[in-house]
C-alpha cells in the first residue's frame, strides 16, 4: 500500500536538474502525493516550462557555480540532485 500522505510541514525542498528524464518524473509524483516541490536546473526556460504546468516555482542556477548554488539552497530541507550526464 502507497503512503500518499504529504509531509505534515510545508518544507522547503528542491529537485535539481528536473527539466531531465528522472527529474520530471519525480516532480511529476511529488505533485501527485501532495507536495510542492522547487523546479531547478542550468536553465531557468527549460524549468519554467514544466513547474507552469505543475503550478510549482523554479530557480535557475549552475552547480558549478558554488557561491550561487549555495545561495539559492540555503534554507532548504533537502535537494534531490538529478542532474547528470545520462545517455
Amino acid at each position: 500500500m502507497k503512503d500518499n500522505t504529504p509531509a505534515s510541514s510545508p518544507e522547503r525542498w528542491i529537485i535539481y536538474g528536473a527539466n531531465g528524464y528522472t527529474g520530471e518524473l519525480i516532480a511529476r509524483e511529488a505533485v501527485k502525493r501532495g507536495h510542492h516541490p522547487i523546479l531547478a536546473g542550468r536553465s531557468l526556460e527549460k524549468v519554467q516550462s514544466l513547474a507552469a504546468e505543475l503550478g510549482l516555482q523554479s530557480l535557475a542556477f549552475s552547480l558549478e557555480d558554488k557561491s550561487s548554488a549555495v545561495q539559492h539552497i540555503s534554507g532548504s530541507s533537502l535537494v534531490l540532485n538529478c542532474a547528470g550526464p545520462f545517455s
